[in-house]
């Protein structure tokens, strides 16, 4: 009879006689000392004290054949018996598995695929860190401005020349020179809107009306929208002439009709935005709007130094500034543009860059001068805003 069991060590496969039951020999692959189990006696073996049946095919003691270890013997020394007739030498527990070796945790874990999950990881949170830091330190048109509002009693101004209409030059200076007599005014409680005529041509003024004021933002010095209006000029000026060019037209038009049949040219309200305001505006003005409480307050005028002027309700504290949107149009203004605009009313008010003190006072000389000139040279003399 033999004893076969496995190196706790290395695992490889032993197999020695009975008689090397309890002794300690080396492993022949690791050279490990170990001790040989002894095999288990039947309970009724025990019980009569005979010794268990062998083969008689069985090896005597001694026979190499019982020393078969796979693949060289082991060199068998016998112990030392100790005082108390305890065996000595390390104790090897053949009941369970060995306990896996390092190196061998290592392998299972790259066979299982799992080695790439760490490096995985650790360069997701690289690429997270890097979007968040240029998330938060990249230029955008959003923030929080101050406004400054301007006095209740001054006015913005803007001109409309003869080259901003589609009529000859002769006629539209004639229309002109009846608007001097018979300007039109149209008033709401928002805005008192005046077109009168000019020597630069079509003379427009706003003013704030019983219910609100003329607030000013430097919007358009803003470093980041005043780069997106210098590479996007086309596209913000090219919608507004077009639509200034086609309803002057027509608003000269129709005060003719108005005036030829002695109706009221106060009648003339549905002009007040598209031509009284947009000669007041530029190309950023056009494109952006003032919200307040959830309703709609028009830009007014923007002026030569960037500064861009909304009616909004009188005592107004805060308001957002934000991209205006066209029915059946591309908004020019894509990307995310909204202005907190804080009202400073201790600041002292400013009048826009290009209107007069004295609105009154600036017309009644244009007036004087363009009767002591003929019309269509003093027509001449200056380009007006609109067409800048």
């Amino acid at each position: 009879m033999a004893i076969q069991f496995n190196c706790p060590y290395c695992t490889a496969s032993i197999r020695v006689g009975d008689e090397a039951a309890g002794k300690v020999g080396k492993c022949p692959k690791c050279e490990t000392k170990l001790r040989v189990p002894k095999p288990d006696v039947d309970a009724a073996t025990e019980g009569t004290g005979a010794a268990p049946d062998e083969p008689e095919s069985s090896p005597a003691t001694g026979a190499s054949e019982a020393f078969d270890f796979d693949p060289a013997p082991p060199s068998i020394e016998p112990l030392e018996p100790a005082e108390t007739g305890a065996a000595t030498g390390p104790v090897i527990d053949t009941t369970g598995e060995p306990p896996p070796s390092y190196a061998s945790l290592v392998k299972k874990k790259r066979q299982g695929g799992g080695w790439w999950i760490g490096p995985v990881l650790f360069g997701g949170l690289l690429l997270a860190a890097a979007a968040g830091y240029w998330w938060f330190t990249r230029a955008t048109m959003t923030g929080e401005l101050t406004g400054v509002p301007i006095p209740v009693d001054k006015a913005v101004t803007a001109y409309v020349g003869p080259a901003a209409v589609d009529m000859p030059r002769r006629e539209f200076m004639q229309a002109v020179e009846g608007l001097t007599v018979d300007p039109v005014l149209i008033d709401s409680t928002a805005l008192h809107i005046e077109i009168r005529g000019s020597r630069f041509g079509l003379r427009v003024a706003a003013q704030a009306g019983p219910e609100t004021e003329l607030v000013g933002v430097g919007l358009g010095r803003h470093p980041v929208v005043s780069a997106f209006v210098a590479e996007h000029a086309a596209a913000l000026n090219d919608p507004l002439a077009q639509e200034l060019r086609t309803e002057a037209t027509g608003f000269i038009e129709s005060w003719r009709e108005a005036r030829a049949a002695g109706m009221e040219l106060g009648n003339l309200a549905a002009y007040r935005d598209v031509v009284g305001l947009n000669a007041l505006l530029g190309g950023l003005g056009y494109h952006t709007e003032a919200i307040y409480d959830g309703t709609i307050y028009p830009c007014v005028h923007e002026d030569a130094d960037g500064a861009l002027y909304y009616a909004v309700p009188r005592g107004t504290e805060a308001f957002v500034v934000r991209a205006r949107t066209f029915e059946g149009r591309t908004p020019v203004i894509s990307e995310p543009f909204e202005f907190t605009i804080h009202v400073d009313r201790e600041e002292t008010p400013t009048q826009p860059a290009d209107s007069p003190d004295d609105a009154e006072a600036e017309d009644r000389s244009e007036t004087q001068e363009a009767a002591a000139a003929p019309a269509d040279d003093d027509a001449s003399t200056a380009p007006s805003p609109a067409e800048k």
